[in-house]
């Protein structure tokens, strides 16, 4: 597999995230430093603190990506290849995973397609099936409150059960939202 790509003089993205935020830079300055955007340098930050000597699931599964590889799966993303193309690719270097796990280690640290391969967003039924269970879509509502108890602090595990949805529904909307975000503001500019 290969090894994290240099950047600005650093190892990896991740290492220079960490060394601008030790001289006490701020995200918006790091992501226009590197390059990427500030989901993605909250993502990597959150990434590179999170213990390692604990299992990675809820279940005590182990982790299947490095974080060279999370760098090399987000590079391939950021230059527009799609999510078959790189699960694809990770399978044939030797670490067989689903299209679906890249989406959403893609979404987890904002690794993102360029604009130019970004169409319109679905729009989801107010109820739908995903692989044979029924999903509740979130609604404007829904959206603002969950960012309002994140804003305030209440871990996922406390807002999964006031808003009566899995944790990782949570998770996943917070960083659907983040994506939103981050493509709102680079069409603005």
């Amino acid at each position: 597999m290969s090894s994290p790509k240099p950047c600005l003089g650093y190892p990896s993205r991740t290492d220079a995230i960490m060394a601008f935020r030790a001289q006490g830079r701020s995200t918006r300055d790091i992501a226009d430093a590197i390059g990427i955007t500030k989901s993605t340098v909250a993502a990597l930050e959150a990434s590179k603190r999170r213990d390692r000597s604990q299992p990675a699931g809820p279940r005590g599964g182990r982790r299947i990506l490095s974080d060279a590889q999370i760098e090399k799966m987000a590079e391939l993303r950021e230059r527009g290849w799609s999510f078959h193309r790189i699960a694809a690719w990770f399978t044939e270097n030797g670490t067989p995973i689903s299209a679906g796990a890249i989406n959403w280690q893609c979404l987890r640290v904002g690794a993102d397609a360029p604009p130019r391969f970004w169409g319109p967003s679905p729009k989801m039924p107010r109820s739908y099936q995903r692989n044979g269970r029924a999903v509740r879509a979130f609604t404007s509502e829904e959206d603002a409150r969950l960012l309002e108890l994140e804003r305030s602090g209440v871990n996922y595990a406390e807002i999964s059960r006031r808003m009566n949805r899995p944790p990782n529904s949570i998770r996943g909307r917070l960083y659907t939202l983040a994506r939103i975000e981050a493509r709102e503001e680079a069409q603005g500019e």
